[in-house]
């Protein structure tokens, strides 16, 4: 990924607004449910990657230590019953030792060093700063994670 061409936002994934990307963190204050903002596509050797932020809401649940899921919207059926992948991110999953799915690794990209930690079978990227706060900065998704 860090080898990658920026392109712009992909006609496919914009024409099809059944493709989308939602945060529930459970808080103290209730569930928090957020769509994230696709912000850009790059093309790797292998595959393409999805960049979607993180609004400032769920930047500070998250980062304080918050268990969460990421839910992908993947269309419909054809029943018209919405098509949905849950995964469910622990709250002390920067501690990736604790579990098989989870991998730790360093990456540049554009210059800049980031943490990501990487949910293997599904193909999810939790990109970090590369820091003493390790904070997540933005989730990136490569085209695999939106097949059924």
């Amino acid at each position: 990924m860090g080898n990658s061409k920026s392109s712009g936002i992909d006609n496919e994934m914009v024409e099809n607004k059944n493709y989308q990307v939602h945060i529930i963190v459970n808080s103290k204050k209730g569930i928090v449910n957020k769509q994230l903002t696709l912000k850009e596509i790059k093309t790797g050797s292998t595959s393409k990657f999805y960049y979607y932020t993180i609004d400032a809401d769920i930047y500070k649940l998250i980062n304080t230590g918050l268990s969460f899921n990421i839910e992908l919207h993947l269309g419909f059926d054809k029943q018209n019953k919405e098509i949905i992948k849950r995964h469910f991110i622990p709250s002390d999953y920067k501690y990736t030792t604790r579990y098989d799915y989870l991998c730790l690794s360093k990456n540049i990209v554009d210059n800049k060093e980031y943490m990501d930690i990487s949910y293997n079978k599904v193909r999810i990227i939790l990109r970090h700063t590369y820091d003493n706060k390790g904070y997540l900065k933005e989730i990136v998704l490569s085209r695999n994670s939106f097949q059924q």
